[in-house]
């Protein structure tokens, strides 16, 4: 099963009868991306035989990029995660990997730039997201390779030329009760770590 993030909602292609209230007719992919666009926190089937083959014909669609980023906890208080404020929307540190430069280098240079953190060591790759997403009239497919990291920097210094306005050390707790105001993608990969 593939699970693709579009804003809010959730696009799903699956050879298994999955419950799904709402479907996403594939021949005509830009067509249901304007009509979803304007729906919220719904999700979309895409009923298949074969996952990867439908993956690989929706995908084609779509300027393909990889990135990657971190969930960054506090070595001296598992309980507290950095999270960034970008464009009024709490996330996770991450970036577009650069040409030739390692998955892991990326993640590490991105979670600097944008927190002005250093002392970060990554632990192990914890997932990878799928999410598309226009920008003027491109639409692109971005998949995130996210990787736990350990950090003892208290100090953080958010990079506010890329929209972020805060970065900030919060509990489990904190972050949780800010569902409403997260991406729900980094939601997951929030709750996964804390439910843990």
């Amino acid at each position: 099963m593939y699970s693709i993030f579009f804003y809010t909602n959730k696009i799903i292609i699956s050879e298994t009868n999955v419950n799904c209230p709402n479907y996403f007719d594939i021949s005509n992919i830009r067509e249901e991306l304007e009509r979803i666009k304007k729906i919220k926190n719904s999700t979309f089937c895409i009923p298949c035989n074969n996952e990867n083959q439908t993956f690989e014909k929706f995908t084609d669609f779509f300027v393909k990029i990889n990135a990657a980023g971190g969930l960054v906890v506090n070595s001296n208080d598992t309980n507290k995660l950095l999270l960034i404020k970008r464009n009024n929307i709490w996330d996770l540190p991450k970036g577009k990997v650069e040409p030739n430069e390692p998955i892991e280098k990326t993640a590490i240079r991105e979670v600097k730039e944008e927190c002005g953190i250093n002392n970060l060591e990554i632990k192990e790759l914890i997932t990878t997201t799928l999410h598309i997403y226009d920008t003027y009239g491109q639409w692109t497919i971005k998949k995130t390779f996210w990787y736990k990291m350990l950090s003892t920097d208290i100090k953080l210094f958010p990079q506010q030329e890329e929209g972020i306005s805060e970065a900030v050390w919060v509990d489990c707790k904190t972050a949780l009760s800010l569902k409403n105001n997260m991406y729900p993608l980094i939601y997951d990969i929030v709750k996964d770590y804390c439910n843990k």
